[in-house]
């Protein structure tokens, strides 16, 4: 049975073509089918536009270009194919945190991750488009604020043409010009979320809605110029849109410039509980679905991939999918059962495809065995090479480098074409992991190569964005924006010990911190510093050559200072390091340093320890006080505890907001708005008089829904949903309400014919109503009342002894 959908799409009043319909049906595994899409299968509507689609944006007025734009959409790929060529830090030793700055408290106010246009980052936070400075992540620039927010910001904005779009909510998108962050126009609200990358081909946008998995969701398309420049929130109406029952969720689009004249917008949609998820091929020029693909395992819950003729997307019900594609026309359609969900985009490099791969037990849990998987791409089909653990959901998209493929590792005088895989993970820390690959390799080992300090850990559901230079910028839920760099020359370690007693630091040594302070006892005449470099690199001490050990004499000045550069041939660094002979700390400094030292990692279990130290530090005397170095520290961490108890009073003094309706004779759907900090929820169900049950435990939080399949026709329930979160240590729970009822209903009989059965009866006929055990009827003349006729089990019933006329 073909599936009835309505596109929308403008009039093509000038006599433009519409794009071609399949002529044959695809070729499909058993768990895939391909349908021809019969015209008039399909019902459009015109909005009434009399200049007929343009094939470039030249209809309406468009900004100045932006210039030296490094990174300007989803994946930084019109093909969703995240490949780059600078070269990346390659392990935990050579990264180095460059800059971190706080942009929200928590993912659920959280920013999108960074574009690079002219030179500095753009990111939507909340309300506003805000303009940062990639130097030290400061806001250079801020819009006014637009016509919806970001939510939880899961993709970046996009840039083309002078102008940057924003998703911003209730099915909407909003242009904003790139130099003056003035608003451009707005797009028409049609309901729903807005959580899947906004694509960008020859003057127009393309995007999805999504509801819930049993409602309708919409893709539209936008023309992008600026009809009435004037005015800065006009209203922009869609070119077209296709409608698909049960949504489209993280699924960008890739467009195909066809060699027939015609360009194709594919996009994939969730399965919507009953219909199946559907892959779109649809005509750019007037809306027509051209062809498609269904009969796929779960939700399509990534962009689509374009690499040499072929499309590539992974689903939520783990399967990693690829299929031909050709003027619009999608063929040849394999899967691969990758075991486990999978919703990154993947990467395709190489006769290679690598994609995140969710563990089998709790998502959110690091030991539930997630891994990267790499796979052979062959004419043949789709083939394992290998799983690379990871401590964490690799949920996000990936980035591949191929900075270093004509690099000759093993010595054969053959480069040998590795690349370097590098993605983050929905767990803490919340950092960002390599993978290194070749040809034929078949096992690897995914590591880390940065982990954020203490305080920037949290769970990480972003993609990253480079520069030329090898800058990584990416976000993590701990609401910093951080930006991460090849150490270059480095130091590894420096170790200073004194002749008498201890050296104490203002801070550990990091490769990434350049300035320290350093306290030795008054007694001490020579402090000596043990430099340890990387292989090749070399370093001076006050532009003296240093093999390793320097020896700093102690003189009467009491304090001094030196420096240590360190050269890779190529780059340079300095780290300078301040000296001060001071009296022996009294045993009551080193005490309050200690408690200090023992806080560690701030959850709401330190109050007692951040307490004991705040209560020794107030103790000493002013002079004490002074020599204590670790003192922010202990701000650091009375504030975050703040926040921490913040966060947990109001998750524990709030409650979900929750809807319940019959959606059958035995089923209530519930669905409830995202509760901050959630990390789960469970649903409960009771009747008057009765207690709450458990009947449900939610952890898919891309999905804030349940149904409830179990009802009693006409039975009344009480349902409720509390949110619960580990965050802060031991579980807590939400509130919840407690006066939400619903009750499963029959739906209507529809009473299908009524026709004269010989010459004094009439014979009634109606469709069958699921779980209805039977059925009444009754019947009236004129405008006289309802009478009782009979009762049924069957559908169709001969009422006879009627009046003729």
């Amino acid at each position: 049975m073909h599936r009835r959908l309505t596109a929308v799409w403008m009039a093509a009043v000038l006599g433009i073509t519409s794009c071609p319909l399949p002529a044959a049906a695809a070729m499909l595994p058993e768990n895939a089918n391909f349908e021809e899409e019969a015209q008039e299968e399909e019902s459009f509507e015109s909005f009434g536009y009399e200049e007929g689609f343009q094939t470039e944006a030249d209809a309406g007025f468009l900004p100045e270009e932006l210039e030296d734009n490094e990174w300007t959409r989803y994946q930084n790929s019109a093909e969703n194919n995240g490949i780059v060529s600078a070269k990346l830090p390659l392990a935990e030793d050579n990264s180095v945190m460059k800059w971190a700055t706080r942009m929200s408290s928590g993912y659920t106010n959280s920013f999108t991750p960074p574009l690079i246009l002219g030179g500095d980052l753009y990111v939507q936070k909340g309300s506003k488009i805000l303009r940062l400075s990639k130097e030290d992540g400061s806001v250079i620039q801020e819009s006014e604020p637009l016509e919806g927010n970001a939510g939880y910001g899961l993709n970046p904005l996009t840039y083309a043409e002078g102008l940057i779009f924003a998703a911003i909510g209730n099915g909407q998108i909003q242009a904003v010009n790139a130099s003056t962050l003035e608003s451009v126009w707005v797009s028409e609200p049609l309901g729903g979320q807005t959580i899947s990358p906004i694509a960008y081909a020859d003057g127009y946008v393309y995007t999805g809605t999504w509801n819930s998995e049993t409602d309708d969701g919409v893709y539209f398309c936008l023309s992008i110029d600026d009809q009435e420049p004037e005015q800065k929130i006009e209203v922009k109406k869609p070119v077209w849109t296709v409608t698909h029952k049960g949504g489209f969720y993280w699924a960008g689009a890739y467009v195909e410039e066809g060699t027939d004249g015609n360009d194709y917008v594919i996009f994939g949609s969730d399965d919507g509980e009953e219909n199946g998820a559907v892959l779109y091929s649809v005509c750019t020029q007037t809306g027509e679905v051209v062809s498609q693909a269904e009969g796929f395992q779960g939700d399509i819950r990534s962009s689509i991939v374009y690499d040499q003729g072929k499309v590539y997307f992974v689903t939520k019900g783990g399967y990693l999918y690829r299929a031909s594609l050709e003027n619009g026309q999608l063929d040849q359609v394999i899967g691969y059962d990758l075991g486990g969900m999978a919703t990154a985009t993947p990467v395709v490099y190489n006769d290679r495809i690598y994609v995140g791969v969710c563990g089998q037990g709790n998502q959110f849990d690091p030991e539930s065995g997630h891994s990267m998987a790499v796979l052979e791409d062959s004419e043949e089909g789709i083939a394992l090479a290998y799983e690379a653990e990871v401590p964490g959901y690799p949920q996000a998209a990936a980035l591949l480098s191929d900075a270093y493929v004509q690099e000759d590792y093993d010595g054969d005088g053959v480069p040998d074409q590795r690349v370097y895989l590098y993605f983050t993970y929905n767990a803490g820390p919340g950092g960002v992991y390599c993978l290194s690959d070749e040809p034929g390799q078949t096992e690897g080992e995914a590591k880390s190569v940065f982990t954020p300090p203490v305080g920037k850990r949290q769970f990480c559901i972003s993609p990253l964005c480079v520069d030329s230079d090898g800058t990584i910028y990416y976000k993590n839920d701990s609401g910093y924006l951080m930006a991460i760099q090849s150490a270059g020359a480095y130091l590894e370690n420096v170790a200073v010990s004194a002749d008498v007693g201890e050296v104490q630091w203002s801070e550990a040594f990091d490769s990434g911190t350049k300035e320290y302070f350093l306290t030795a006892d008054q007694a001490a005449s020579q402090l000596t510093f043990t430099i340890d470099c990387p292989q090749g690199q070399s370093a001076t001490v006050d532009g003296e050559a240093c093999d390793g050990t320097y020896v700093m004499e102690l003189g009467d000045e009491k304090e001094g200072q030196i420096e240590i550069e360190v050269t890779d041939g190529e780059n340079s660094a300095s780290y300078v390091f301040h000296v001060v002979l001071q009296e022996n700390k009294p045993e009551a400094v080193k005490a309050v340093e200690a408690k200090i030292d023992e806080i560690g990692s701030v959850t709401v279990d330190s109050e007692g320890k951040i307490a004991d130290a705040r209560k020794a530090y107030e103790a000493l005397t002013e002079a004490e006080k002074s020599l204590v170095k670790n003192y922010e520290n202990l701000l650091e961490a009375e504030e975050q505890l703040k926040v921490l108890k913040e966060e947990r009073e109001a998750f524990v003094s709030g409650r979900p907001e929750v809807k319940a309706e019959a959606v059958s004779y035995n089923s209530i759907k519930l669905t409830w708005e995202p509760y901050e900090n959630a990390k789960s929820y469970y649903v409960y169900r009771k009747v008057k008089g009765g207690s709450f049950k458990k009947i449900a435990w939610v952890q898919d939080l891309s999905d804030l829904s349940y149904t409830d399949k179990t009802a009693v026709t006409g039975t009344v329930y009480y349902y409720t949903v509390k949110a619960a979160s580990k965050k802060w240590g031991e579980p807590v729970y939400s509130k919840y309400v407690t006066d939400l009822t619903a009750k499963a209903v029959l739906e209507k009989p529809s009473i299908g014919k009524a026709q004269t059965w010989g010459y004094n009866g009439i014979k009634v006929t109606w469709d069958e109503v699921a779980g209805a055990d039977g059925y009444r009827l009754y019947y009236k003349t004129g405008n006289s009342a309802w009478k009782y006729a009979t009762q049924t089990t069957g559908t169709s019933y001969t009422h006879t002894g009627v009046i003729t006329g």
